[in-house]
């Protein structure tokens, strides 16, 4: 029997006699396999921590994406709840100050259109310029001596 016919010393006894065994082909085999698939479990393992870091990080881009959306859809949602009040107090303004303008006016305009058309027997569309004429140099004549009031004229008073 030679030398590498001869089965391989256990491992205590090698230990004891301080001899290194030159290990077989099989042995090699097996720790070179264990070797790779201790590394590959350790890849594997390492891109799985990789793709949840990317997607932990996507989701927390995804959140500040989101919060920063909503503070300017609500900084949007003041500032045309400011110009909607704003609007609405202007019209409010202005309908308070008009209407008690205008109401009379038109039917001052009626009475005009239908003087024209029954005393004078014009038609619809003349009788309707007439009655703008009329009141419209009334305004006039309104807004003239306002102009004049404000510039410090006191008129016929």
């Amino acid at each position: 029997m030679t030398e590498q016919d001869r089965p391989p010393l256990p491992a205590d006894l090698q230990q004891l006699l301080g001899v290194q065994a030159s290990p077989d082909a099989r042995t090699v085999r097996m720790k070179a396999r264990a070797e790779e698939k201790r590394t590959n479990r350790h890849d594997a393992v390492q891109t799985w921590a990789a793709k949840r870091a990317a997607r932990r990080d996507d989701r927390k881009a995804n959140r500040a994406d989101r919060r920063e959306r909503t503070t300017e859809k609500l900084t949007d949602r003041a500032q045309q709840l400011a110009r909607q009040r704003t609007r609405a107090l202007i019209t409010g303004r202005l309908i308070l100050i008009t209407f008690p303008i205008l109401a009379p006016m038109l039917v001052a305009w009626t009475g005009q259109s239908e003087f024209a058309m029954r005393v004078l027997g014009w038609a619809f569309a003349a009788s309707i310029v007439y009655a703008a004429a009329y009141e419209l140099t009334t305004a006039f004549c309104a807004w003239m001596y306002h102009e004049a009031r404000k510039d410090g004229d006191h008129g016929w008073e």
